[in-house]
């Protein structure tokens, strides 16, 4: 990235399209988390988070990266180069969502073991990295801390429905307007997605006497625990970037606030239109 550019903008820049896709990627732990708990397809999540992806993708090109004013450099683009470097994050969930349509299983995430497998060797053999390399990565991403994570969030889950606390905070009828302002703070103060999603979907499920969440409700959540996220310093991604670049937080957060914000006042603005329509 240009050395002229602002370091304080290049963590914003980093930050905020590092993640923009993960919103989106149905094998990313916020959405499998939020699928099970909500009842709702992951791939249908992943559709319907289309809209607010083209929209933070744009808030983020317009704010972030056109005021930069750079040298212009002639080169071509190779877009079969970035298709092809593609095929092993898409591969996954391609094969999992045909699995799913085409196979009644009654494991169906037996596709995904088959997608991820396959993912793997292809990432491998496109980098030329021997088998052997896993082990190596395995033990410096830590890798055992996801499941970790995912156990933990789901025995907080169940500690938290057998508490009985959701029948209490429901038995208030809190607006949904305050469900969304929860899922923003909570995914700011806890650098999480899944967090929010764990306690604010119960609390909704049973304030409304229903099994499955409705798509609409469930995104509007979903968005803003994951605006809270994506601008919070507790996330380790936003706390590597400040120390590799060597800037304040702070100063970051006036960068990354405008499109975080502009995007919740979007969000705000399609649930005032959902709600004067239904």
């Amino acid at each position: 990235m240009d050395d002229s550019i602002d370091p304080n903008r290049k963590v914003a820049i980093n930050v905020w399209y590092r993640h923009v896709l993960i919103a989106i990627y149905p094998l990313s732990p916020m959405l499998i988390v939020g699928s099970l708990l909500a009842g709702i397809s992951i791939y249908i999540i992943a559709a319907a988070m289309i809209i607010p992806f083209i929209i933070m993708t744009i808030m983020g090109y317009v704010i972030l990266l056109r005021p930069l004013e750079l040298e212009s450099e002639e080169h071509e683009r190779d877009l079969k180069k970035v298709f092809y470097n593609l095929i092993p994050i898409i591969v996954a969930p391609i094969i999992d969502l045909i699995g799913r349509i085409v196979f009644n299983l009654e494991y169906p995430e037996i596709f995904l073991l088959i997608g991820l497998t396959l993912s793997i060797w292809l990432a491998l053999l496109f980098s030329k990295m021997p088998i052997a390399s896993i082990k190596s990565i395995a033990q410096k991403m830590r890798i055992w801390r996801f499941p970790l994570l995912i156990i933990a969030i789901f025995l907080f889950l169940a500690v938290f429905i057998r508490s009985g606390l959701p029948e209490d905070i429901g038995s208030l009828k809190l607006p949904f307007i305050i469900f969304i302002f929860l899922g923003f703070i909570l995914g700011y103060a806890t650098g999480r997605v899944q967090l929010p999603l764990s306690i604010l979907v119960p609390i909704y499920l049973v304030q409304n006497s229903v099994f499955i969440m409705p798509l609409i409700d469930f995104i509007f959540i979903y968005w803003a625990s994951f605006l809270g996220y994506i601008v919070t310093p507790v996330h380790p991604c936003v706390a590597y970037s400040v120390n590799y670049f060597k800037v304040d937080y702070k100063n970051v957060l006036k960068f990354l606030a405008l499109p975080t914000f502009t995007c919740f006042a979007i969000l705000l603005g399609f649930y005032g239109i959902a709600f004067f329509i239904g």
